[in-house]
């Protein structure tokens, strides 16, 4: 039977290997030219009306208010429905 490793040695497996190094200057770039291209009809002409975009639009300002209030993977948003809550990223009805 094996011995199950300890937290300590599961620590030591989860740390970046001394070698690799940090991304470069070019690929942050080319990373955030390709999100600015895919987005630039967005900026230009702006966001079709939808429905369903005010719902969208809320669910995005909840995450980012949990997100930035320390919530790192916001499931159930806490200000919608007047305040009771909502699993809106558990499922979508």
């Amino acid at each position: 039977m094996q011995k199950p490793l300890s937290l300590s040695a599961l620590r030591l497996m989860q740390r970046e290997s001394p070698d690799q190094k940090p991304p470069s200057l070019t690929t942050v770039l080319l990373i955030s030219a390709i999100g600015l291209l895919l987005v630039l009809p967005a900026i230009l002409h702006g966001v079709f009306d939808a429905m369903d975009i005010p719902f969208h639009l809320r669910w995005t300002q909840q995450f980012s208010e949990q997100l930035w209030s320390g919530d790192f993977y916001p499931r159930w948003l806490y200000n919608m429905n007047a305040g009771l809550g909502s699993p809106a990223f558990f499922f979508y009805p």
